[in-house]
Formats: structure tokens, C-alpha cells, sequence
């Protein structure tokens, strides 16, 4: 990792993905979820992934969010229950990951078409307004105080 530590950041993004693997046995495909943990630290623009021999466990992410401090967004897995304990000290910040948020009113469109859509264009006036940002060419300082200004008008 070089000189680059997550937990020395205050803003990261946590996301774990499957991969498939094939085992032969006795002539049979037997096809093998494995998981790897993905890091991301936008300001330094750094992505880490870590391969803890497939486990989806808490053990294999917990060495880096134990002492991080500062505010991590999570996508929906089950491990990071851990962070949402009250006893947890007052520096150390967890969110759910909007995407995924959106993905569950997407995959419910068919069941309520008229209250689910209204769910994801809010969370796309959310996503817009990064990306205006960006496109407007402003730095990570202002694209943050951009996006605590304007979020405000659309949760409130």
C-alpha cells in the first residue's frame, strides 16, 4: 500500500463484489462464489482491493475500518452491521450507499410504478448535483460544499 493508509483519509467508499470460480472434480464443474473488498478514496484518487481467500467475512475488512476515522459509505452487506453499535466511537461514521438504495426502488418499479419512481428521481437530483459539479470543474473542497448545500433541499 505504500505510504497510503484508508483509516489516515476521512472519506471512503467500501463495496464488496462476488467472483465466480470453476473447480474441476472427478470430470464435474463445481462453480465457487468467491468475494474481494474494494476500497475507494476519491480525494487520492486510490482504489484498494482486498482478496482475503474469497471470504465475505467481517475479519477481512475489519483490519481496515477498525481505525478508520471519518465517514465511510457501505453497500448493503450484512458485516458492516458491526458499525451501526452506538458504543462506537464518535469519529468513526458509516452510510448507506445510495446506488444501492436506488437499485431496491428500481427492482420494485413493476410492484408500484407511481411511488418507486418518485423515490429514484430524488436520488438521481442527488447524483446530479456531484455531477454538475465535477463538470463544472470544481475542486473536491467545493464539490463537498456544493453537495452539503444543495443535498439539504432536496432531503429536507
Amino acid at each position: 500500500m505504500g505510504k497510503y493508509h484508508p483509516e489516515s483519509t476521512n472519506w471512503m467508499q467500501g463495496e464488496t463484489s462476488g467472483l465466480v470460480g470453476v473447480e474441476e472434480e472427478n470430470g464435474m464443474r463445481k462453480y465457487l462464489k468467491r468475494y474481494f473488498w474494494g476500497i475507494k478514496v476519491n480525494v487520492w484518487k486510490l482504489v484498494w482491493f482486498i482478496y482475503e481467500y474469497g471470504t465475505h467475512a467481517l475479519k477481512a475488512i475489519r483490519q481496515f475500518l477498525d481505525n478508520f476515522i471519518g465517514f465511510f459509505i457501505k453497500d448493503g452487506c450484512i458485516v458492516y452491521k458491526v458499525y451501526n453499535n452506538e458504543e462506537l466511537p464518535p469519529n468513526h461514521h458509516c452510510s448507506a450507499c445510495l446506488t444501492h438504495i436506488r437499485r431496491k426502488f428500481v427492482e420494485s418499479l413493476e410492484e408500484k410504478r407511481s411511488v418507486f419512481i418518485w423515490f429514484i428521481a430524488e436520488i438521481g437530483e442527488l447524483f446530479a448535483i456531484e455531477h454538475n459539479c465535477k463538470k463544472a470543474g470544481y475542486d473536491v473542497v467545493r464539490v463537498r460544499a456544493e453537495g452539503v448545500k444543495r443535498s439539504k433541499l432536496v432531503m429536507d
